[in-house]
């Protein structure tokens, strides 16, 4: 028999054989709170608020009654956990490591489940969200899970962040024709601001407000990142009324690092924003990251060394030149230092302090 899957919108799936529906399956997002999962899992609280969105809760499954075939619960389950992940990466633009069902053990066993590869980890509690509260309604459910490739365990589990892991940014998906009609909508809206201090006009913070609500988007934050996803190139935010400025023409990057303290062997994951006057063609991933590299080799090297070596911070010329003229010479001995072959700026002072005459000689004197 030819089983093959079609995908429909979202999350739900359709498995068919030679143009007939079999089954009907429906996946959404986990449940908020499972103890028993949680405890399987080795969540900390905080860390399951974090990796929630990688887990996926079937929550409709449905043989269609017409239909009789030997083992084909357990083989539809196999080949929709199969590419689940990949559907779910096109609909909301992140992975699933995990997927979980709730069976009720007084109607069924969840045999087809446990044939196709799923486990159980415990029961729940027999409470259920409702309006915002949570009610007891007195049947536990057994709790099924099934990882989704090798290592997902360990992968829900380690607290250190993973950039592949996170939820991306849902893509505008309005034609030309519904935008129009949009702005012309928001174009008539009113404008509470004072003229004075407005930098960016009404209708393009309006257009990128709603557009990004419409694609999933769910707080201020991400609101800013979906604005910075939008290129110029693609003419998303032309078509949303932004445009560059006229003289600076600047342009807006995203840097993401992940630094990793070697003392503690903490990891700590940073996202930085920078703004550049290159033209696309020269403001490359390449090239942005080593601008950024020099930067960071300018301040290690020169305004680091002056304010622990020479204590510049604490200088207390204030007034006129000085303070640039001291900055002149400290860079001057700090090059100089480095010239004659010393690693360390301090093992270099430490050398001319105990030794004047060789501060005499480097000069020429």
């Amino acid at each position: 028999m030819d089983l093959r899957l079609r995908r429909a919108a979202g999350v739900a799936q359709v498995p068919e054989a030679d143009g007939q529906w079999l089954a009907l399956l429906l996946w959404a997002a986990a449940a908020f709170k499972c103890t028993a999962r949680e405890a399987w899992i080795g969540w900390h609280p905080a860390l399951a608020w974090q990796r929630l969105h990688l887990v996926a809760n079937n929550v409709r499954f449905l043989l269609l009654p017409w239909v009789s075939v030997p083992n084909l619960a357990s083989r539809v389950l196999g080949l929709s956990v199969r590419r689940l992940s990949a559907d779910w990466q096109h609909a909301w633009t992140h992975p699933i490591l995990l997927v979980e069902t709730f069976v009720d053990p007084s109607r069924f066993s969840g045999c087809c489940y446990r044939a196709a590869g799923w486990v159980a980890v415990g029961r729940t509690r027999g409470f259920a969200r409702r309006c915002g509260g949570w009610s007891h309604y007195g049947h536990p459910q057994l709790v099924l899970v099934r990882e989704l490739g090798r290592g997902a365990r360990e992968a829900l589990h380690d607290p250190s962040p993973r950039p592949s892991l996170q939820r991306g940014v849902a893509t505008m998906k309005l034609r030309p024709k519904e935008i129009a009609s949009l702005l012309q909508v928001l174009r008539e809206t009113p404008d509470p601001r004072q003229r004075r201090g407005v930098r960016h006009s009404k209708l393009s913070l309006l257009a990128i407000a709603v557009t990004a609500v419409l694609s999933g988007i769910r707080s201020l934050e991400g609101m800013a990142q979906w604005a910075q996803e939008c290129t110029q190139r693609n003419r998303e935010l032309q078509l949303l009324g932004c445009r560059r400025h006229p003289r600076t023409k600047r342009r807006v990057a995203r840097i993401e690092r992940i630094t990793t303290v070697l003392a503690t062997g903490k990891t700590r994951h940073e996202k930085a924003a920078i703004i550049t006057s290159l033209t696309p063609e020269k403001a490359s991933p390449a090239a942005l990251l080593a601008l950024v590299r020099g930067h960071w080799a300018i301040e290690n090297r020169s305004h680091g060394v002056r304010d622990v070596t020479f204590d510049e911070d604490r200088s207390q010329l204030r007034r006129g030149a000085a303070p640039r003229m001291m900055a002149i010479l400290r860079n001057l001995a700090i090059t100089i230092i480095r010239l004659l072959g010393f690693r360390y700026i301090p093992a270099g002072l430490r050398r001319f302090s105990r030794r004047a005459h060789l501060a005499l000689a480097v000069l020429g004197m």
